[in-house]
């Protein structure tokens, strides 16, 4: 979470499954953070995952996460996400 608060990212990649705590959980928590400190433009947030049921989409994006990409992804699947979410915007 600190990277969060102390650098500028333009795009966050979160893998589902993480060791601690799940990705939806940490995206929670930095959304969280973006609306107490009053951030008007969130980083967007691309889930990363191997499950691949029906509502997994629906929870990664009611979680606050922008994107998502199942494994195994290729590299059109990253251009995809990038171009979307941060090239469009410059």
């Amino acid at each position: 979470m600190n990277i969060v608060k102390n650098d500028h990212l333009d795009l966050i990649f979160m893998d589902i499954m993480l060791p601690e705590k799940s990705g939806m959980q940490i995206t929670h928590e930095i959304r969280e953070y973006e609306m107490y400190a009053g951030i008007k433009e969130r980083v967007p947030i691309v889930a990363l995952t191997a499950n691949t049921l029906d509502n997994d989409k629906e929870k990664c994006i009611l979680s606050g996460m922008d994107d998502y990409i199942t494994k195994p992804f290729s590299a059109d699947d990253l251009y995809r996400a990038i171009n979307n979410l941060v090239l469009k915007k410059l």
